[in-house]
């Protein structure tokens, strides 16, 4: 089958789990929230926020995604 990327239902859909913790924190003096969800298989940060905060990514090459219920 592959290696995929795995994100939960819960941090698609931004609804509370007890798998997942909220922080605030900030990069750069900006306030970010910090979504930390132990069933992800990898970190994310939208790319507004790297784009507004004039961060420089490492690009990977593409990947397939896998969510919670398995789509």
């Amino acid at each position: 089958m592959g290696s995929y990327f795995h994100l939960s239902t819960f941090v698609l859909t931004g609804q509370p789990s007890t798998q997942t913790l909220k922080f605030q924190g900030t990069i750069y003096g900006e306030r970010v929230i910090i979504l930390v969800d132990i069933d992800s298989s990898h970190n994310i940060i939208q790319p507004h926020i790297v784009q507004y905060l004039n961060l420089n990514p490492i690009p990977i090459r593409p990947f397939k995604v896998m969510v919670g219920n398995g789509d």
